[in-house]
C-alpha cells in the first residue's frame, strides 16, 4: 500500500503529499525547498589551480574536525565554497588551520544568505531549465550569489532527480520560492 508521506507544520493545514510519482512535467519542471539563513565560506588559493592534491579534503576536514555540518559544496578553478548554518567567526578558524598545514588561503564568509534547492525529474529533459529558473530570480530582483548543480548519474543503481542549489539574499527567499512555484511548480500548486 503506497500512500506516500505528508509534510506539514504540526497542527497546521493539510500539508504536502510526497509520493513515488513525480508531479512535474515539461512545463511545470520544479519543486523548491529553501534553507536559511546560511553562511557561505569561500576559500581561494592559487595553489588549487596548480594541481595540488588534497586541498578540498583539507578544507572539508576543518569543518569536520570542528563538528560543523555542511549543506552544500561548490568548486571552481581556484576556489571552494562551503555552505553551512554555522557562523561566529568560523572563517578565521578555517584560515588558521589551512595556514598551519602550509597553505596561503584567502577565506571570506557571506552571511545573510539562504539556500534554495530546485528539483524536478523533467529538468534533465527540458533544454533551458536553468535559464527559466534564473529568469524567475531576476523577475524578483534576486541576485544569484552561488549556484551548484550535482551530477545526476546513477551511482550503484541509485539516481537522484536533477537539482540546482541557488544561494540568494535571505530577504528575497520567500518571494523567489513563491515565484518559482507559480511559474515552474507542479500544476497542483497553481490556482
Amino acid at each position: 500500500n503506497k500512500k506516500g508521506i505528508v509534510v506539514k507544520d504540526i497542527g497546521e493545514g493539510k500539508g504536502t503529499r510526497i509520493g513515488e510519482k513525480s508531479q512535474t512535467t515539461k512545463e511545470r519542471i520544479v519543486a523548491a525547498v529553501s534553507v536559511g539563513p546560511v553562511n557561505v565560506y569561500t576559500v581561494r588559493d592559487p595553489l588549487m589551480g596548480s594541481g595540488e592534491i588534497g586541498y578540498a579534503n583539507k578544507v572539508l576536514g576543518v569543518f569536520s574536525e570542528n563538528g560543523i555540518p555542511i549543506l552544500d559544496i561548490a568548486t571552481g578553478a581556484n576556489r571552494i565554497s562551503v555552505t553551512s548554518r554555522h557562523a561566529n567567526g568560523f572563517e578565521r578558524v578555517v584560515k588558521k588551520r589551512l595556514t598551519e598545514v602550509g597553505y596561503n588561503p584567502e577565506v571570506a564568509v557571506r552571511e545573510g544568505k539562504s539556500s534554495i534547492t530546485v528539483t524536478g525529474d523533467s529538468m534533465s529533459e527540458v533544454p533551458g531549465s536553468l535559464n527559466r529558473i534564473t529568469g524567475v530570480l531576476a523577475s524578483q530582483g534576486a541576485t544569484v550569489r552561488g549556484i551548484s548543480q550535482p551530477d545526476e548519474e546513477k551511482v550503484a543503481g541509485i539516481g537522484d532527480s536533477p537539482s540546482v542549489t541557488l544561494i540568494v539574499d535571505t530577504d528575497k527567499v520567500n518571494s523567489v520560492v513563491k515565484s518559482l512555484y507559480e511559474e515552474l511548480g507542479p500544476a497542483s500548486s497553481k490556482s
